[in-house]
């Protein structure tokens, strides 16, 4: 899996982003931004991975193990449905 986003008009990939095994079926939300940061959500053997990044670091979170459906934040806290759950974690 990789992220990119645009700088001054050119597309740019964002480096150091953990390994995630994404099957062709597996599921993978759009990102949400948190606090200056980015969270995505995705599906990794069978559970849900919950990706942060901010000032240039990534954090990987385990989520539930159900497949991701829908993230979004407020302010500091990520929510993600999995499957028929809410599940939230504090972001940074």
């Amino acid at each position: 899996m990789a992220l990119w986003r645009q700088v001054d008009g050119t597309w740019q990939r964002v480096g150091g982003m953990p390994a995630v095994a994404i099957g062709e079926k597996d599921r993978v939300v759009a990102p949400t931004e948190v606090r200056g940061g980015w969270a995505v959500a995705a599906a990794d053997a069978g559970s849900t991975r919950i990706l942060l990044w901010r000032d240039g670091a990534w954090t990987a979170k385990e989520g539930p193990a159900e497949p991701p459906v829908d993230l979004a934040s407020l302010g500091g806290t990520v929510y993600l449905v999995a499957g028929t759950t809410l599940w939230r974690t504090a972001a940074l």
